[in-house]
């Protein structure tokens, strides 16, 4: 019995070192032949030059296009790398969208609040006065056909859009003098950008946009009397802090602030399925990470904020309530004068009667 065990063995090793040697007819061993086969027909690799609208020093904005870099090349194995340039660097942040679409540059990094001028309706993707909260949010753009008509909107633009962060409710707003009334607002020069400069207008307020980092040297030099940004993180990094005394909440103009990774059309209809899917893999985690850093950063930012000397004051009731018919009043003339508007107010309005019923029974 030992004798036939040891011959079998030994029969069976020399098959296999013999096959080893042999091959097969045509080739190499199958494996290997393969292992030739995924290389030859592996993607190309991606080398993408990405601007940002926000300084990449910048929490949570900036941080989250280089987290981006980052994961993408470690999820992609260094087969995609985006190249990250600051504001400025290849083009200014308000002329991206074109420079994406054109194929100036690849990608850009910015909030479709942005681009007012390309689609009005972009707007209603980047930060919404009195809207929804992320979760609510991110519900109707997924599965609540949002998604659908981003991509409408953008794709007839040469523009591919992935949601790439989320920035939680903002700061309402800073200012040299309290705000004690609405006519305190209307007679005030305010830096502001999106549907909030809208509704400010509407009151009766000067509205001036600028760019995020020129937001804090406009008030030090009194140009402006008042400005609207963003979370205390943020606005702690641009130091409004040394510029105005009083810091306004809530952030009636922003309560989900969306950060997207914009791509040209062209490029990203040439990825492959694989190349894609890694892509919007890092944006959906992205989503995540940036939701839970930013709500879990800003109590640091407020108690630092205070302890410089900053008031921090809620809005009068009568305040809010005036800008909420002030808002309400700009969202029906910009739905009549635009079809892309009034198509995404009315999905995401119709979903928002819907969700107030189970957000009033499933929430304390």
């Amino acid at each position: 019995m030992r004798s036939f065990i040891i011959g079998c063995t030994l029969g069976l090793v020399g098959g296999v070192l013999l096959a080893a040697a042999v091959g097969t007819p045509n080739g190499p061993p199958p494996e290997t032949q393969a292992a030739r086969q995924t290389v030859e027909g592996a993607d190309p690799p991606i080398r993408w030059r990405l601007v940002s609208a926000f300084p990449t020093n910048m929490s949570p904005q900036g941080t989250r296009v280089t987290e981006l870099a980052s994961k993408i090349k470690v999820i992609s194995r260094g087969d995609i790398e985006m190249s990250v340039n600051e504001p400025g660097a290849l083009v200014q942040s308000a002329d991206i969208y074109d420079a994406v679409a054109s194929g100036v540059v690849d990608a850009g990094f910015a909030s479709p609040s942005l681009w007012a001028k390309k689609s009005p309706a972009l707007q209603l993707f980047g930060a919404i006065p009195f809207g929804p909260e992320p979760a609510e949010f991110l519900a109707w753009f997924k599965f609540g056909g949002g998604n659908e008509l981003f991509d409408a909107i953008n794709h007839s633009q040469n523009i591919h859009s992935v949601l790439c962060g989320v920035v939680p409710a903002a700061g309402g707003g800073w200012f040299k003098k309290p705000v004690d009334d609405i006519s305190d607002l209307a007679d005030k020069t305010i830096a502001v950008s999106g549907l909030g400069a809208e509704v400010l207008k509407n009151i009766g307020a000067t509205v001036v946009v600028m760019p995020p980092a020129d937001l804090a040297n406009a008030l030090g030099r009194n140009d402006v009397d008042g400005a609207v940004f963003s979370v205390p993180t943020a606005d702690l990094g641009l130091g409004f802090d040394k510029r105005a005394r009083y810091y306004y909440f809530p952030g009636w103009h922003q309560q989900t602030g969306i950060l997207e990774l914009l791509i040209n059309l062209e490029a990203w209809n040439l990825l492959s399925d694989g190349r894609r899917a890694q892509i919007e893999s890092v944006c959906l985690a992205n989503l995540g990470d940036s939701l839970a850093r930013s709500e879990a950063d800003q109590f640091a930012a407020l108690k630092s904020l205070v302890l410089q000397g900053v008031e921090v004051k809620r809005w009068k009731p009568e305040i809010t309530t005036a800008l909420s018919r002030a808002w309400q009043a700009v969202a029906t003339v910009q739905a009549a004068k635009d079809k892309s508007f009034n198509e995404v107010w009315q999905s995401l309005s119709a979903f928002r009667e819907d969700y107030a019923i189970w957000k009033e029974l499933g929430y304390l």
